[in-house]
Formats: C-alpha cells, sequence, structure tokens
C-alpha cells in the first residue's frame, strides 16, 4: 500500500512516468524509431514498452500520425492507444489523438497486455459505504487502483469517476489519499467533496486513520502478537527491507487469529468459501451486511455455498485446520507438513508493500506473494479488511468494514478482534 497527497490520481496531464525502463522495455534506435533489440518493433500484443524523441519533420503533424508511423500500426489503432492512456509525452499521459508535436518531445507507449480493452466498471453492490462527502468501496483483486503505464480505463478511481458522472453528469469530484496493490483488495475510502478533501489528507498523513488488513502468511510464527520495525528501501525497481537499519522508516503489528494447516495438502471445504466481516455504517441496497460499532468483535459467517455443504464444513472445522509443529523459532520442523497463519495486520506507516516485505523478512511471507518469496497461490492472500476513522466532516466515528471475498478462505465462525475507537 502507498499513500499520495489527494491529488486525484488519473487526471489527464498530470501523471509522470518514472524515467528507469522496466522489462520488456524498447529505446529508440539511432535512426530515432522505436525498435527491440533485434531491429524490429516489438508485437502490440506483449506488454512492452516503447520510447524515442520526435524528430524535427514531425513538427506539426498530430501525435496519433507519429504515433502510427514509429510503431508501424494503423492510425485507427494508435488513436485508439492514446484515448486508453498508453501514451506519454514528455513523462505526462496525453489523451488527444489530434494533439501537434513541436519536435524534440519524448513520447513513449505502453502496451497494455490484455489490449485497449474496456471491461472494467464500478459494481454498486460493493459499495461499502456513502454519504455527500465520503465513498468506501470494497475493490476486487486484480483491478489496479489507480492508472497504469498502459491503461487509464480499467482502475478503481477512473471507474468511479465514470460512475458519479453517469448519476450526476460532468465535473463530480472524487480524490484518493491511499492505494491498495493491484492484487490486494478490500476496503478503499474517496472523498466526494473539494472542501472535506484537505481534511482526509492530512488524517491519512497524520496517521490518524487506523488500517487493518487480513494476510495468509507461510509458516507459524513463533509468538502471537508482534511488532516489525525495517525500514524499507527502493533498490533499482524493487521495494524490499533496507539493510543495516537504513531506508524509510516502516512499523507494522502483527497479531495471530489463526495458525492451520495449507490448503496445498489436502483437500479443503475453506476453497471457495469467504466470511463477510463487513458491517457498513449506513444500510446499501444490496448489501446484507451489518454495522460495527467497535465494541464487539466481528464474527465471520460463511457466504457461499449450500445448507449441506456448510454443516458438513463447520463439523470438518478442526480437521481441516490442525495445528501443527514449530521449532522454537515458529518456522516448520523438519518432517512437520506445511502451516499457514491468518494475521492481523495494522501498518502504522504507509510505505510501498510494507506488510508484504515485512512479514517476508520475518520469514513468513504472504501465499501467492511470488515477488516476496511466497508460495503460489490462486491470489495474494492479502485483503484490506478495516478502516477506522473520525469523519472529516461530521466528526462521528467511522468503522469501515470490507468482506473477506470468497477466494480469501477462512475458519468458519472465526472472530476478529474489535478496532478501538476512532
Amino acid at each position: 500500500m502507498n499513500m499520495n497527497k489527494g491529488t486525484p490520481p488519473g487526471s489527464r496531464s498530470s501523471s509522470p512516468v518514472g524515467s528507469s525502463s522496466s522489462p520488456g522495455t524498447r529505446s529508440s534506435s539511432p535512426g530515432g524509431r522505436a525498435s527491440s533489440s533485434g531491429g524490429r518493433a516489438s508485437s502490440p500484443g506483449l506488454s512492452s514498452a516503447f520510447r524515442w524523441s520526435a524528430r524535427e519533420e514531425d513538427r506539426g503533424k498530430r501525435l496519433d500520425q507519429i504515433v502510427s508511423s514509429y510503431l508501424k500500426v494503423p492510425l485507427a489503432e494508435s488513436a485508439g492507444l492514446i484515448d486508453f492512456g498508453s501514451v506519454y509525452v514528455q513523462g505526462r499521459i496525453e489523451r488527444d489523438p489530434s494533439r501537434i508535436i513541436s519536435g524534440g518531445e519524448a513520447i513513449s507507449v505502453t502496451f497494455p497486455s490484455h489490449g485497449p480493452t474496456r471491461f472494467f466498471q464500478i459494481d454498486p453492490n460493493r459499495i461499502l459505504y456513502r454519504d455527500r462527502f465520503l465513498l468506501a468501496y470494497d475493490k476486487e483483486a486484480g483491478i489496479p487502483s489507480q492508472q497504469t503505464p498502459s491503461d487509464a480505463y480499467n482502475n478503481i478511481y477512473a471507474a468511479l469517476l465514470r460512475f458519479l458522472e453517469k448519476e450526476g453528469g460532468p465535473g463530480r469530484h472524487a480524490a484518493l489519499h491511499h492505494r491498495l496493490d493491484r492484487e490486494t483488495s478490500g476496503v478503499m475510502l474517496f472523498a466526494l467533496e473539494q472542501k472535506i478533501n484537505k481534511a482526509l489528507g492530512a488524517a491519512f498523513q497524520e496517521k490518524l486513520i487506523r488500517k487493518e488488513y487480513l494476510a495468509w502468511v507461510e509458516g507459524s510464527p513463533g509468538s502471537d502478537r508482534w511488532t516489525t520495525d525495517l525500514g524499507i528501501a527502493k533498490i533499482g525497481n524493487r521495494y524490499c527491507a533496507a539493510p543495516d537499519g537504513g531506508g524509510k522508516n516502516a512499523v507494522t503489528e502483527f497479531r495471530v487469529l489463526y495458525r492451520g494447516r495449507d490448503e496445498s495438502q489436502g483437500p479443503s471445504r475453506m476453497s471457495g468459501y469467504g466470511a463477510s466481516l463487513a458491517r457498513p455504517l449506513s444500510p446499501v441496497e444490496g448489501r446484507d451486511d451489518h454495522f460495527s460499532n467497535g465494541e464487539v468483535g466481528s464474527r465471520m459467517r460463511v457466504d457461499q455455498g449450500t445448507g449441506a455443504d456448510r454443516e458438513a464444513y463447520h463439523g470438518e472445522d478442526r480437521e481441516v485446520f490442525p495445528v501443527r509443529k514449530t521449532d522454537q523459532s515458529g518456522h516448520r520442523a523438519a518432517g512437520a507438513p506445511e502451516t499457514r497463519t491468518l494475521v492481523l495486520a495494522t501498518p502504522l506507516t504507509g510505505r510501498t508493500h510494507q506488510i508484504r516485505i515485512h512479514l517476508a523478512a520475518e520469514g513468513h511471507p504472504i501465499l501467492g506473494d511470488r515477488a516476496h518469496g511466497g508460495r503460489q497461490a490462486k491470489r495474494l492472500m492479502l485483503h484490506a479488511f478495516r478502516l477506522v476513522l473520525l469523519h472529516p466532516a461530521t466528526r462521528v466515528p467511522l468503522t469501515l468494514e470490507a468482506p473477506v471475498p470468497g477466494d480469501f478462505p477462512v475458519p468458519y465462525g472465526l472472530e476478529v478482534p474489535p478496532a478501538p475507537r476512532a
């Protein structure tokens, strides 16, 4: 998770491109034409980036004409990539195919791996809370929080703007002060009015908003509660735990909720089941969740499966999640079956990949977190479960909880400790 200063992400002509090249980057050839190392343009179907500088003879031409010529794609495809948010000029997104080029501008194109396909829209049933000032949304795993270098359409923020404009016309405001990683699911909070945007941003910056995540991790930690304060640094294009106490300050509190067997060790009726912990603060049409006032723990309930399945699942609960032997350090003892643990993570700072890096550094990477050494899973097993804050306009305490999704299995009837009041 990362935090910004509240500038609406995805705004046109406002998003810089990093200067470092990622894998798959294509540089310009001596003649100024974008090419691969073999001298041929990469297939547009690949997730590849092309960068070049407009030549003097490009002066006065339209951007779509130049992109079409350099990449050897039809003019209509060039215009579509520009409109889709895949083209940057001078490090900023450019959505106008008719922009006139002066010559010398730095141009970059990143082909989306799925092509310029518009497939994502806001699901009204996933709105957890809404009033005139705020909107909380239950983010789907696999969808970016905001635009990526190749796609300005299929992300939560852009879809929310389209949703609001469809409701009330153009000019609707929305601002985002925190992000979730693409593969993380859970609650995201948006400001809907400019007059409270500054107050909400200050609450995030001053760490006045409590964030809690659920994570399935490898192994069995040696303690039930602990705090990790390893600094986080960016080395090349990768965020990691900083050696020798360097990097930016990062602090995360962890609490074990459940210890059990990894589902890869045998059949588990937990696969495909989810548990609803969401309790929005006001009724939302289409949701049957309940309000959590922070005084009692949130009790998980299974959302999917037939009654017979639920009865059998409940009866096998102890067999599905037996506690396994570990050594004194909390790591799996030799010859013991693989284990996994459900933890509640509370980041006290907002560094990129903070929870993922801290758990990996402790020897318990999140399942599905291949970037930080986690075993393969059907998804990144990290879910932004709860936000606790004072409403920036009314000063009423809010506890916003996102239901545990169906692909994030949880033990039947498990309770999560109550969050402290804001």
